[in-house]
Protein backbone atom coordinates (compact mmCIF):
# COMPACT_ATOMS: atom_id res chain seq x y z
CA UNK A 1 0.00 0.00 0.00
CA UNK A 2 3.04 2.66 0.69
CA UNK A 3 4.75 1.33 -2.31
CA UNK A 4 1.51 2.03 -4.64
CA UNK A 5 1.22 5.56 -2.95
CA UNK A 6 4.69 6.52 -3.34
CA UNK A 7 4.36 5.27 -7.03
CA UNK A 8 1.30 7.34 -7.68
CA UNK A 9 3.40 10.19 -5.78
CA UNK A 10 6.05 9.88 -8.11
CA UNK A 11 3.94 9.90 -11.40
CA UNK A 12 2.25 13.23 -9.93
CA UNK A 13 5.55 14.81 -9.34
CA UNK A 14 6.65 13.94 -12.99
CA UNK A 15 3.39 15.09 -14.79
CA UNK A 16 3.72 18.37 -12.41
CA UNK A 17 7.54 19.09 -13.78
CA UNK A 18 6.29 18.13 -17.39
CA UNK A 19 3.57 20.94 -17.16
CA UNK A 20 5.78 23.21 -15.88
CA UNK A 21 8.02 22.64 -18.40
CA UNK A 22 5.53 23.26 -20.79
CA UNK A 23 4.29 26.49 -19.62
CA UNK A 24 7.80 27.70 -19.29
CA UNK A 25 8.66 27.02 -22.98
CA UNK A 26 5.03 29.05 -24.01
CA UNK A 27 6.34 31.74 -21.83
CA UNK A 28 9.80 31.66 -23.44
CA UNK A 29 7.76 31.86 -27.00
CA UNK A 30 5.41 34.06 -26.26
CA UNK A 31 8.59 36.61 -25.20
CA UNK A 32 10.22 35.91 -27.86
CA UNK A 33 7.17 36.70 -30.24
CA UNK A 34 6.64 40.09 -28.05
CA UNK A 35 10.58 41.22 -29.02
CA UNK A 36 10.10 40.41 -32.54
CA UNK A 37 6.61 42.32 -32.75
CA UNK A 38 8.44 45.38 -30.96
CA UNK A 39 11.37 45.33 -32.82
CA UNK A 40 9.41 44.79 -36.19
CA UNK A 41 6.97 47.96 -34.84
CA UNK A 42 10.20 50.35 -33.72
CA UNK A 43 11.66 49.56 -37.24
CA UNK A 44 8.71 50.35 -38.92
CA UNK A 45 8.41 53.42 -37.15
CA UNK A 46 12.03 54.88 -38.03
CA UNK A 47 11.76 53.85 -41.85
CA UNK A 48 7.99 55.17 -42.02
CA UNK A 49 8.42 58.85 -40.42
CA UNK A 50 7.51 61.54 -43.33
CA UNK A 51 8.04 65.12 -42.41
CA UNK A 52 5.10 67.32 -40.82
CA UNK A 53 2.77 68.13 -43.83
CA UNK A 54 4.09 65.96 -46.59
CA UNK A 55 1.64 64.33 -48.93
CA UNK A 56 0.53 60.90 -48.48
CA UNK A 57 1.77 58.48 -51.33
CA UNK A 58 -1.36 57.88 -53.58
CA UNK A 59 -2.55 54.65 -53.38
CA UNK A 60 -2.37 51.81 -55.99
CA UNK A 61 -5.33 51.72 -58.39
CA UNK A 62 -6.18 48.14 -57.32
CA UNK A 63 -6.25 49.49 -53.54
CA UNK A 64 -8.37 52.25 -54.56
CA UNK A 65 -11.31 49.93 -56.59
CA UNK A 66 -11.42 47.74 -53.33
CA UNK A 67 -11.94 50.75 -51.15
CA UNK A 68 -14.29 52.34 -53.52
CA UNK A 69 -16.48 49.31 -53.48
CA UNK A 70 -16.47 48.92 -50.04
CA UNK A 71 -17.41 52.56 -49.84
CA UNK A 72 -20.25 51.61 -52.15
CA UNK A 73 -18.74 53.47 -55.07
CA UNK A 74 -17.71 52.28 -58.05
CA UNK A 75 -18.62 49.18 -60.11
CA UNK A 76 -21.07 46.98 -57.74
CA UNK A 77 -20.98 43.29 -56.71
CA UNK A 78 -23.02 41.89 -58.55
CA UNK A 79 -21.65 43.70 -62.12
CA UNK A 80 -20.24 41.07 -64.47
CA UNK A 81 -16.49 40.63 -64.69
CA UNK A 82 -16.01 39.25 -68.07
CA UNK A 83 -14.44 35.75 -68.10
CA UNK A 84 -11.10 34.55 -69.61
CA UNK A 85 -12.64 32.99 -72.30
CA UNK A 86 -13.42 36.25 -73.42
CA UNK A 87 -10.03 38.41 -73.45
CA UNK A 88 -7.85 37.95 -76.34
CA UNK A 89 -5.01 35.87 -75.80
CA UNK A 90 -1.96 38.69 -75.13
CA UNK A 91 -4.22 40.17 -72.41
CA UNK A 92 -4.66 36.74 -70.99
CA UNK A 93 -1.31 36.10 -71.05
CA UNK A 94 -0.32 39.09 -69.30
CA UNK A 95 -2.69 39.02 -66.34
CA UNK A 96 -1.58 35.40 -65.95
CA UNK A 97 1.97 36.52 -65.45
CA UNK A 98 1.74 39.53 -63.65
CA UNK A 99 -1.17 37.56 -61.09
CA UNK A 100 2.36 35.45 -60.57
CA UNK A 101 3.85 38.40 -59.06
CA UNK A 102 6.18 39.39 -62.40
CA UNK A 103 6.64 42.88 -62.56
CA UNK A 104 4.32 44.36 -65.68
CA UNK A 105 6.50 46.04 -67.62
CA UNK A 106 8.73 42.55 -68.13
CA UNK A 107 5.76 40.77 -68.47
CA UNK A 108 4.70 43.35 -71.10
CA UNK A 109 7.89 43.50 -72.91
CA UNK A 110 7.61 39.24 -72.98
CA UNK A 111 3.96 39.48 -74.33
CA UNK A 112 5.20 41.86 -77.22
CA UNK A 113 8.47 40.39 -78.06
CA UNK A 114 6.38 37.41 -78.88
CA UNK A 115 5.00 38.86 -81.54
CA UNK A 116 2.05 37.15 -83.49
CA UNK A 117 2.93 33.71 -81.74
CA UNK A 118 0.72 34.60 -78.83
CA UNK A 119 -2.56 34.11 -81.27
CA UNK A 120 -1.42 30.75 -82.62
CA UNK A 121 0.19 28.98 -79.76
CA UNK A 122 -1.64 27.54 -76.50
CA UNK A 123 -1.38 29.99 -73.21
CA UNK A 124 -0.41 27.37 -71.47
CA UNK A 125 2.76 26.75 -72.86
CA UNK A 126 3.60 30.63 -73.56
CA UNK A 127 3.22 30.98 -70.02
CA UNK A 128 5.69 28.23 -69.33
CA UNK A 129 7.79 30.19 -71.80
CA UNK A 130 7.49 33.42 -70.03
CA UNK A 131 8.35 32.21 -67.17
CA UNK A 132 11.42 30.51 -68.29
CA UNK A 133 12.12 34.23 -69.59
CA UNK A 134 11.37 35.79 -66.65
CA UNK A 135 13.29 34.19 -64.18
CA UNK A 136 17.02 34.24 -66.39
Amino acid sequence: MIRSSLVRLAVAFLALLTAVVVLLTVLVRLGATGVVSLTTWLAAGRAGRKAPGAPAAPLPANVRRLADARRGRGTPSNARVSGGAERPAAARLTFALVGMGWPAPAVRAFVVGLGDRVEREPVEKLIGEGLRALAA
